[in-house]
């Protein structure tokens, strides 16, 4: 590929430019594609997008997602689009040119194919983006539409981009506000907490921190009301114990897993767990499934002098 690509001179890779423009929609699928092989490297993505092509893609995906879609164009479009995001320097341009805008129409199509190409695309270009995370997260019907993905397909790529997606936004939106309605989306969490079901130990730790994140911000919130200011709608507390009453967490979260793998994963948990055990609600059903006796277990291979420390004091909180 480097030869064909040569700096972007490749008579390959220029004729395939060329065919972007072709009516004939064979013809165009396999630019699209060609494009998308070529686009494997940051060199290659950031010298693409600056020639223009991202934007081409794009023009490309919202001609072709209106009124009769054509599934294998969308589908290359998506993949070609997800490798040139990759690249930080790609985001903020592919963002300006307008992509989030294109991929509106495909957030009505049923196709889990396209849908999976969809959400890791999203996942990728809004990662350190704050604008774009808050844009996405501030919009209901979006995270609605998430969860019944992830609830109605059996594609499990698709479940796990749904959940990994609602993670990168949770930690790249920085906007209290706007993560609001990831508490008032029906069965949010859920998504959320089963990534630790995932036996992928970096989608456990996006779990782990996207929901410290979350049980964070709930606490401070409650605690900036008083208590006569709280209504039903607004007491973020109660709605997150109620999502997290339907997660089940306390017997999800893979303990044996977690503590094997790294002091900063287990730091990431304990921490969790202290923000968790704040509510008397979600201690008492971590209390009934003696988890204090699962965590006394594997604290036996832990090293760490701070993390024990912190161990310990969970196993107190569960004794009493």
């Amino acid at each position: 590929m480097k030869l064909l690509y040569d700096h972007g001179k490749g008579d390959v890779y220029r004729n395939s430019i060329k065919w972007l423009d072709s009516e004939d929609e064979e013809l165009l699928a396999t630019a699209i594609m060609a494009v998308g092989n070529f686009a494997r490297n940051d060199e290659n993505c950031i010298a693409i997008v600056k020639e223009g092509i991202s934007k081409k893609l794009i023009d490309l995906l919202s001609k072709y997602s209106s009124n009769t879609p054509n599934i294998k164009l969308l589908h290359g479009l998506l993949s070609t689009l997800k490798n040139l995001v990759v690249p930080n320097a790609n985001k903020s341009i592919i963002l300006e040119e307008g992509l989030i805008k294109s991929m509106e129409p495909v957030l009505q199509l049923d196709n889990d194919i396209v849908i999976f190409k969809l959400l890791g695309t999203l996942r990728l270009v809004i990662d350190g983006q704050e604008e774009a995370a808050k844009d996405l997260i501030s919009r209901k019907s979006f995270l609605q539409k998430l969860v019944e993905w992830y609830e109605n397909t059996y594609h499990l790529g698709v479940k796990r981009e749904v959940s990994r997606l609602l993670a990168w936004l949770i930690k790249s939106c920085h906007s209290w506000e706007s993560m609001c309605n990831i508490l008032q989306t029906e069965r949010a969490l859920n998504c959320l907490v089963s990534m630790f079901s995932s036996e992928d130990v970096i989608m456990e730790n996006e779990a782990l921190i996207s929901l410290n994140i979350l049980a964070t911000l709930t606490w401070q919130t409650n605690e900036s009301n008083t208590e006569g200011n709280i209504s039903t709608e607004t007491n973020f507390k109660l709605k997150f114990e109620e999502q997290m009453d339907q997660t089940h967490i306390e017997t999800v979260i893979p303990y044996v897993r977690i503590f094997a793998h790294s002091e900063p994963m287990l730091r990431n948990l304990i921490s969790l767990l202290e923000k968790l055990f704040q509510s008397k609600r979600i201690l008492d059903r971590f209390k009934e499934k003696r988890i204090s006796e699962i965590l006394q277990e594997n604290s036996k291979c832990v090293t760490s002098q701070n993390c024990l420390g912190g161990i310990q004091k969970l196993i107190s909180l569960l004794s009493a």
